[in-house]
């Protein structure tokens, strides 16, 4: 399992399934899935799909994604983290 990490302003925090719409919300974003999905609209099977990866990833690597909260506002505002990119050893970080 990822640590939580607590800043000043800020908390990163492991995705849970409870973050599956919140997350979707943000991916299928205009501006947001132009750089992410190659403008595709994903489904909220396909965010569920990817939360479930990055869950498994941690508990079996020791790398995945985080949930950014900024304290104070409810919700996520972003999210960061690291994969494996396919087929490699080597990780891509966003």
């Amino acid at each position: 399992m990822l640590p939580v990490i607590a800043t000043e302003r800020l908390t990163l925090r492991p995705r849970t399934p409870t973050d599956i719409d919140a997350l979707r919300r943000l991916w299928t974003h205009p501006s947001v899935r132009q750089y992410l999905w190659d403008d595709e609209i994903i489904s909220r099977q396909q965010a569920a799909e990817m939360i479930e990866s990055a869950i498994e990833s941690a508990g079996r690597d020791g790398i995945g994604f985080w949930g950014i909260e900024k304290k104070g506002s409810p919700g996520l505002a972003g999210f960061c983290g690291f994969r494996f990119l396919k087929d490699s050893t080597n990780i891509e970080w966003r």
